[in-house]
Parts: structure tokens; C-alpha cells; sequence
């Protein structure tokens, strides 16, 4: 069996037989962190004084 294969059984066995959510966001993220975790808090404080983005967000 190989690696890959291994670790998602793990994370399938976390889940009690389900792949958990929190497991495939957190990898969506991750696939861009400049975006997830830097762009989006930047355009935040940008728009901060803007109520209509603020309602959106």
C-alpha cells in the first residue's frame, strides 16, 4: 500500500469513516496561503471603513 494511501486512511479513520471537513478546507486553503491568509485580510483593512464591504464579507 503506499504512502498516500496510508494517510488518507488515517485521516478517513479521524473522521470515524468520513474524510473530516476541517481536513479538506484547511488543504484547499493551503494550496494558496498568500491568497487565504495574507490577501484577504489586507483587502479587509483596506475596506474596513466601508459598511457595504463589511455586510458582504
Amino acid at each position: 500500500m503506499s504512502e498516500t494511501l496510508k494517510g488518507h486512511e488515517k485521516m478517513v479513520g479521524a473522521g470515524g469513516g468520513n474524510m473530516p471537513g476541517d481536513f479538506m478546507l484547511t488543504g484547499w486553503k493551503n494550496m494558496h496561503p498568500d491568497k487565504q491568509y495574507v490577501e484577504k485580510f489586507e483587502t479587509l483593512y483596506r475596506n474596513i471603513e466601508d459598511r457595504n464591504y463589511i455586510a458582504r464579507t
